[in-house]
């Protein structure tokens, strides 16, 4: 199954979901327009994406990693029900969630708690931890690995 990749815009952030690598990533500012609309179509995708690493059984490790600079109720929504289809990855494989703050961000670090509450997931992990990695920077090397995959930008 091909990857999933998506530019960060203004107001919505970068996807990248590398189906080589098994490292999934969310990053930048998340209050689009339609939250709805824009992780619709990343959750129908994941959908069919863990379905076919259900269907297969055994498989790599996988990773899930957010790094948020803002997050609006809706796309917190949407955030939860990627993670919610994401952990049933646990049934074939070791995964963890990781939920990224930039140093001394409290209000996104707190999301990130609320978040842990709410799934109040045993398997997989879900872990916080602070980073020095910028979203930029972060976003950059996304970009870069996913170009020289030779997929189109």
């Amino acid at each position: 199954m091909d990857s999933y990749f998506v530019l960060s815009g203004a107001d919505a952030p970068l996807l990248y979901f590398d189906t080589t690598r098994h490292e999934f990533y969310i990053c930048g500012i998340s209050h689009p327009e339609s939250a709805m609309e824009f992780y619709g179509f990343l959750i129908r995708w994941l959908k069919c994406y863990v379905d076919k690493q259900l269907e297969k059984g055994e498989c790599a490790p996988h990773r899930l990693t957010f790094l948020f600079r803002h997050i609006n109720s809706m796309s917190f929504r949407s955030v939860s029900r990627v993670c919610r289809i994401f952990a049933q990855l646990s049934a074939v494989t070791s995964c963890e969630i990781v939920w990224l703050f930039e140093n001394e961000d409290l209000d996104i670090y707190e999301a990130g708690e609320d978040l842990k509450e709410e799934l109040a997931l045993k398997n997989p992990p879900f872990r916080l931890s602070e980073t020095n990695e910028t979203i930029e920077s972060l976003q950059e090397r996304l970009i870069h690995l996913h170009a020289t995959e030779g997929q189109p930008v």
